[in-house]
């Protein structure tokens, strides 16, 4: 399922922040211009290195000849904290270790302490908070990004999923995933929902589906969330772990004329 997002300037706007930080062009007082945790100049992008649908070799599941690329997501995730910081719609809230493991629903994803993270709190009442953390492989301490939302929250994206250079598509398809992770929170479009058969989890380009019968059983679910209908005190009922009514729950208010942030 999906449904139009809001007046497109708010996304442009902010989308064009994320690109000036991750260049470094806007940066933060104490940090000379050009300079920025993670920026492009020392983490750029790659080629899908199979074109044409090659196959990978054998010894590349078992390997990552350069992990350090993948701090280019940490790079992109951190332009994404100051962009939306920056232009006034959310507030940045460290999440200390022993913070930590309450911080998900389910508890640490995957099992592992992030190595840090924070919170993005929206100033707009309504507006569900991004969660974004770290955590590393093969030496690097903060080359897996993950993407959460709520409180407490639900995972939405761990990038990269795979960091073996068997599974490399290139930069491209994960900063794509990462960006849409981020806007469909900002815009107000997910909703993650646990019944007692599983859980069904909505956005703007789609839906999954876990446990859950029909497509028509996801739909209805999904409605009631909306309307508030579920909420959920009773086990036999779905409990709402994050609605969004993007007019609501957006980052910003739409007007006629653009967009106003909202404190």
């Amino acid at each position: 399922m999906s449904g139009a997002c809001p007046p497109g300037k708010p996304v442009a706007v902010v989308r064009v922040a994320v690109y000036r930080h991750q260049r470094g062009r806007a940066d933060p007082p104490g940090r000379g211009r050009g300079r920025l945790h993670g920026d492009l100049g020392r983490h750029a992008g790659w080629a899908e290195p199979h074109p044409d649908g090659g196959s990978p070799a054998e010894e590349e599941y078992s390997r990552c000849l350069d992990p350090g690329k993948y701090r280019l997501l940490t790079a992109r995730a951190e332009a994404w904290t100051r962009a939306l910081t920056g232009l006034g719609l959310a507030t940045t809230e460290p999440l200390t270790a022993a913070d930590a493991p309450g911080a998900w629903r389910k508890g640490l994803p995957y099992d592992v302490s992030p190595t840090r993270a924070h919170r993005l709190r929206p100033h707009r009442a309504g507006a569900q908070p991004l969660l974004i953390s770290y955590r590393g492989f093969d030496g690097c301490d903060d080359n897996i990004v993950l993407i959460s939302t709520g409180e407490p929250a639900v995972l939405r994206a761990s990038l990269p999923p795979c960091g073996c250079d068997a599974c490399d598509d290139g930069s491209e398809p994960l900063l794509e995933q990462l960006d849409a992770a981020v806007v469909d929170v900002v815009i107000g479009r997910v909703v993650h929902v646990v019944t007692p058969r599983g859980e069904v989890a909505g956005h703007a380009s789609g839906w999954e589906a876990d446990g859950v019968g029909s497509t028509a059983d996801v739909e209805r679910i999904f409605d009631d969330a909306r309307a508030g209908r579920s909420p959920a005190p009773r086990p036999a009922r779905a409990a709402v772990v994050v609605t969004a009514q993007p007019i609501r729950s957006a980052w910003w208010i739409a007007t006629t004329f653009g967009w106003a942030r909202s404190r």
